[in-house]
């Protein structure tokens, strides 16, 4: 009996997570209207794969998270961008994060994605919306002088 409460408290608190403000998509500016279907929680826990030439090749879980923002003030309207990812082996090994936004040039359909990684790089990525799919292309990318990383040249 009691797990069986438990399951139906944790199923609507599911329920009421869908309508969180951060992704009640009622708030949804109208600029950022064709970006409406990103919005949400995303997570994948296996599958992906990270092949690199000097390293084995691991297997990762990850989480995006694509929310509205509560401030309306912004110069430009973009919704909230933050991505994490872990090792499946080792749930609590961090491998990689990254913060930033996610705004549309309502004249050409265009959206843009800024990021700022947990490695030091900072990137812009911009890619036409056509339905429910975007495909970002590098604009640009800055690293700190400091960053262990081989410098990147191009992404897409």
């Amino acid at each position: 009996m009691w797990s069986k409460f438990v399951l139906l408290i944790a199923a609507a608190a599911d329920v009421f997570s869908v309508f969180a403000e951060e992704y009640d998509l009622r708030r949804l500016p109208s600029q950022l209207k064709p970006l409406a279907f990103l919005v949400g929680k995303w997570r994948s826990d296996h599958g992906g794969k990270a092949v690199f030439a000097t390293i084995p090749t691991f297997t990762y879980g990850e989480e995006v998270d694509i929310s509205i923002p509560d401030s309306r003030s912004r110069p430009l309207p973009a919704l909230n961008f933050t991505s994490r990812a872990w090792s499946v082996n080792n749930p609590d090994e961090e491998l990689h994060s990254e913060s930033g936004y996610i705004s549309v040039d309502p004249r050409t359909g265009t959206a843009a994605l800024t990021t700022t990684m947990n490695n030091g790089f900072v990137t812009a990525e911009e890619g036409l919306i056509k339905g429910t799919k975007i495909k970002f292309r590098l604009i640009d990318v800055g690293r700190m002088s400091f960053s262990h990383d081989l410098p990147v040249v191009d992404v897409s």
